[in-house]
């Protein structure tokens, strides 16, 4: 590669870095305004159980690349909140099902709310076909495919 291609990485990787540090304050604030004292992991757990459940403990594991131990505590934590609610398998009684309470919800939805205004306000002055390319852009990054192409 060239080195006007290798300076332009580094100068990604900066970026990165810096909007990396920005979403960990974001979520440790978000994480706060849903439960007082709630670990900024559980947070990101109760998010991924909103999207994805009713999940078994055992795929969060999985898709999420989590240390088993480390979920399972986590979910103690929710459920202690009431937060998360367990239910067995139509397919495995044995296994449970985990899925985020009416309670989380209620809670999600009022923290993101001051979040999604924050946004909105920072991505106000770009347009709606930039704020579009910027999102197939990261998926593409994400998902190590070739960048879209106008």
């Amino acid at each position: 590669m060239s080195d006007d291609h290798d300076e332009a990485v580094r100068e990604l990787e900066s970026e990165f870095s810096d909007l990396l540090a920005h979403f960990r304050r974001v979520v440790t604030e978000t994480a706060q305004r849903v439960s007082p004292g709630l670990n900024p992991g559980a947070y990101k757990l109760l998010t991924f159980v909103e999207r994805h459940g009713p999940i078994r403990a055992t795929e969060i594991v999985e898709r999420v690349e989590i240390d088993k131990a480390h979920v399972s505590r986590m979910v103690r934590e929710l459920d202690e909140l009431g937060l998360i609610a367990r239910a067995p398998s139509p397919e495995d009684g044995r296994v449970q099902l985990l899925s985020a309470t009416d309670e989380a919800r209620a809670r999600l939805d009022a923290a993101r709310a001051g979040r999604a205004g924050h946004l909105r306000d920072t991505v106000d002055m770009w347009t709606s076909d930039e704020l579009r390319l910027l999102a197939r852009l990261l998926h593409a990054l994400s998902n190590n495919e070739a960048p879209p192409r106008a």
